[in-house]
Order: C-alpha cells, then sequence, then structure tokens
C-alpha cells in the first residue's frame, strides 16, 4: 500500500554491523535484503550465545528482520525481550514492525504501533517521521482531517494544507439521492452520476405501473396486485437501495482520486 512505500522513505532504522565474526553472515544477509535467512542467523547467534552483551541489538535486528520478511507476529513477540533501557533501539525496531503492517495492510496495528512510539523518548526528528507515517495511513483511511492534523504536527504545513482542501471536497448526499428516488424511481441514480441505471429503472418502475394500472382498469385485480406487490416492491425499493449505494461509491471514488493524487504530488516514485 502506498503509506508503506511512505513509511520506508522515511524510515529512520540504521542498519550498521553488529561487529564479531558470528554476526558477520546475518549482517550480510540483512544488508542484503535477506531478511528470513538473516532472522535466522540472529536467532541462531542469541542461542549460541545467550549472555552476550549484544544480545539486546541482536534482539531489536531480529524485530526488524522478522517485520521486514512478513513475519510480523514473530516480530512483535520479540519486541518485548528488547531492553526497557534501549529506548533508541526499541524505537527502530518497532518502528520497522510499524512499517511491515501497514504493507500488509493491517492498518490497526500499525496505527497502535505508531501511537506507541509517540509516547516514547525520541528526537524531533523521530517524531517527525511518526506523525508523517500516521497521516499517510489517515489519508488512505480517507480521514483527511486526520492526517492534516499529524502532517501539521510533523512541521509539514504544504501537505496539512492540501489535506484540508481535500476534506472541502463537495460530496454527494446519499438522503438526497433516496429521497429523489422516492418520489421519481431512477432520478436518485441519475443524481449519483449513473444516468443509464437511473433511465432502466424509470423504464422498468413505469412499465410496472402501468400494468398494474391497466389491470385494474379491466378488473384483472389479482394481476395488478401481484404486479405492485411482488414486482412493485421489489424494483421501486430497488432503486431506492441502489441510489444511495451509487452515491457511496461516487464518494469514495472522490476520495481515493484526491488521495492518489496527493501521493503523486509529494511521494517520490
Amino acid at each position: 500500500m502506498s503509506s508503506a512505500v511512505c513509511f520506508l522513505l522515511l524510515s529512520v532504522a540504521v542498519t550498521p554491523s553488529l561487529g564479531g565474526s558470528d554476526l558477520k553472515l546475518a549482517d550480510s544477509l540483512f544488508a542484503g535484503g535477506q531478511y528470513y535467512d538473516a532472522a535466522t542467523e540472529y536467532e541462531r547467534y542469541l542461542f549460541m550465545h545467550p549472555d552476550s552483551s549484544l544480545n539486546p541489538v541482536v534482539r531489536g535486528r531480529l524485530v526488524e528482520a522478522y517485520a521486514s520478511s512478513g513475519e510480523e507476529d514473530r516480530g512483535a513477540a520479540i519486541l518485548p525481550l528488547v531492553t526497557a533501557g534501549q529506548e533508541s533501539l526499541g524505537w527502530e525496531a518497532e518502528y520497522a514492525l510499524a512499517t511491515a503492517y501497514a504493507k500488509d495492510g493491517r492498518t490497526y496495528q500499525a496505527r497502535a504501533e505508531l501511537l506507541d512510539l509517540l509516547n516514547m523518548p525520541c528526537d524531533s526528528s523521530h517524531r517527525d517521521a511518526v506523525d508523517l507515517s500516521l497521516g499517510w495511513l489517515e489519508v488512505d483511511d480517507g480521514e483527511f482531517a486526520g492526517a492534516a492534523q499529524h502532517f501539521r504536527q510533523a512541521h509539514d504545513a504544504r501537505l496539512a494544507r492540501s489535506c484540508d482542501s481535500i476534506g472541502n471536497l463537495r460530496h454527494l448526499n446519499p438522503d438526497v439521492a433516496v429521497m429523489l428516488s422516492t418520489f421519481i424511481p431512477g432520478s436518485g441514480e441519475i443524481y449519483a452520476g449513473s444516468v443509464k441505471q437511473g433511465l432502466a429503472s424509470f423504464a422498468v418502475n413505469a412499465v410496472i405501473l402501468v400494468g398494474a394500472g391497466y389491470s385494474l382498469a379491466t378488473l384483472h385485480f389479482l394481476d395488478a396486485a401481484i404486479l405492485l406487490s411482488v414486482f412493485g416492491g421489489r424494483f421501486y425499493t430497488g432503486t431506492r437501495s441502489n441510489a444511495r449505494d451509487l452515491v457511496l461509491e461516487h464518494n469514495l471514488a472522490v476520495v481515493k482520486k484526491a488521495a492518489d493524487d496527493l501521493r503523486r504530488r509529494y511521494l517520490p516514485r
């Protein structure tokens, strides 16, 4: 997802070599993007050196390796084992985990990790990176007011202003669409931008109404009752429901287009 791309670009996690001959292979695999294999080597090191002073650092890197390999849950299980006193190390590991969650579309978990990071001691650049990441998550959810707030906190006034303008986009009202189709079947669908569906709904309901009227005029009361209760009720209710759905789809499409335009303007390819 797009917010994950932003996370990767903004990531402040560093990847220096941990040192020690037993970790050279793990570091090399990690640097080369072979994260799952690197995680295996870090696990091996922790097993072979349970008392090593490097273990807090190795565990932090292990969280990052599992997160980057798509094994977020395994990384999350290890995260509490990262030494509490290693604030910067824990920050980097948790940020990597949030990045991985976002990449897999697990926005709830990504947001939870990022909000937790805001409560950890960190410098202003780290805090800005978290707010930017949270802002893009809000953009993905179509919550532009919330995104603007996070971008403002990250000192990105241009992004904040752009989100404010998107938040003021004109949306169609689903209740208006339902009301229109209540009085003139199909008009709500036309209001939503689907002229063909609107005309089709109008035609079907008109045919049913004319047929029922003809049946009444010719004293075929049962036929009229069937037309009105079975077919008329179904298509009349359906056109009202369809009008609401079309308006909601239209509004979502407007928001998605605005979000995509925002990403193209501000996120490097």
